[in-house]
């Protein structure tokens, strides 16, 4: 698991050396001065004593905005800010198929705590541990199960477990237990839910899951937030579509019209050649971490039984690979933060020596640098190629320059 952290310096250009050494000289006036208001002069002739009563005037020099010398002794503010990293809103939908109540040959009662070794008590337990961390507070989160609602046979031939018909299109599966809602208000009734659920599923209708989370992330969608769909199963489709290729579809139509990603975590039991499939076409990056065995890179995540650690991880993987590499310009006392003075280096553990990141003019002018998009005002990204490299490294960081457009 890599760990980097990204800093900003905010830079302005500095004062004239005349004013600066003019109030110094006031200072150092005798003390007859000492009922003057700050900013006045001591009055020498009868011109200055005119001046006497004239209030201050704010004024902010602004040096040439291409001034390469653009370093933190030019700083109006030189104080180290944290990036904000763009707020993540994610759609979760979790498998209760009997599958998960393995290795366990009954179905495990368990709530939010409880250590029964059993698939569906790993995921639960693991989830809200994810809730709860610190990490994921801002964080927006819709969840469902599925197959949805209460899952049975209702004849002798017949179960209302979404294996054909109508639940397919996923209606039922786009309207989530738990609305969209922030961390960490969100996160008892995130867990109640966990809590009130039970693996009694006799399908896994991948197809009802995959459309129900098209359907509401893409209604949920903010500008000014990054959205994702998270599948988490043990499974591979029974029920409804079976193809892998036209569930594929499914999201990849998705990430086409709307951006908006989708990851897949499969634990013990599932068919990880499926899931690496929908994984690439949901948009996922390619690691080397929770692969399943023959595989040397993949886009999914393979989890095992579930258990916490490696599912909190996979988790928090997903997230930086979302918002890891998107940042909102910073605000600043000192001034307008103007994008176009923007200096971008990365310092990586290593390499000692500073790499400075070139400025491309758009996504599709990206090579090995930055970016700013003018329907995203107030942030700025790294390119895909730069965006790989720093996630894959461990203990990089990510600082920056940034000139004032004034106060």
């Amino acid at each position: 698991m890599y760990r980097w952290r990204t800093a900003i310096v905010l830079a302005a250009v500095a004062l004239p050396s005349w004013y600066c050494a003019r109030r110094e000289m006031s200072a150092k006036d005798d003390d007859s001065d000492a009922g003057l208001d700050a900013g006045q002069f001591k009055p020498n002739d009868a011109s200055t004593q005119r001046s006497r009563n004239i209030p201050d005037v704010s004024f902010v020099y602004d040096g040439p905005i291409d001034d390469a010398a653009l370093t933190i002794d030019a700083a109006c503010a030189a104080v180290p800010v944290l990036a904000e990293p763009v707020a993540l809103d994610l759609y979760l939908m979790l498998d209760r198929s009997a599958s998960m109540t393995l290795p366990e040959q009954t179905v495990p009662n368990c709530k939010v705590g409880d250590t029964t070794e059993a698939r569906w008590c790993y995921a639960i337990n693991a989830l809200a541990g994810f809730f709860s961390s610190p990490t994921s507070n801002g964080m927006g989160v819709a969840l469902q199960f599925f197959p949805h609602g209460s899952c049975g046979w209702v004849s002798a031939t017949e179960q209302n477990c979404c294996a054909y018909g109508s639940c397919c299109g996923g209606t039922d599966d786009g309207a989530p237990v738990v609305p969209l809602g922030r961390l960490p208000e969100q996160l008892p009734l995130l867990v109640n839910a966990l809590n009130s659920q039970s693996p009694l599923g006799t399908t896994t209708p991948i197809e009802a899951a995959l459309r129900g989370l098209v359907a509401y992330s893409a209604q949920s969608k903010l500008p000014d937030r990054s959205m994702v769909s998270v599948l988490v199963t043990d499974g591979e489709p029974n029920g409804c579509e079976l193809s892998p290729t036209a569930l594929s579809s499914i999201i990849s139509n998705q990430l086409t019209s709307t951006g908006i990603k989708t990851f897949v975590i499969g634990m013990e039991g599932a068919n990880f050649q499926t899931l690496e499939q929908l994984a690439i076409a949901g948009g996922a990056t390619p690691h080397a971490t929770y692969c399943a065995p023959g595989f040397t890179t993949c886009s999914f995540f393979n989890v095992g039984a579930g258990k916490p650690e490696a599912f909190v991880d996979a988790l928090q993987q997903i997230q930086r690979s979302v918002v890891g590499c998107r940042f909102t310009l910073p605000s600043t006392d000192a001034g307008i933060v103007d994008p176009a003075t923007l200096v971008v280096k990365v310092i990586s553990p290593a390499n000692p020596e500073q790499r400075t990141l070139k400025h491309a003019e758009s996504l599709a002018a990206c090579g090995d640098g930055w970016y700013s998009d003018s329907s995203r005002p107030g942030e700025f990204s790294l390119c895909p190629q730069t965006c790989s490299v720093v996630q894959a490294e461990v203990g990089v960081s990510v600082e920056l320059l940034v000139g004032c457009l004034g106060s």
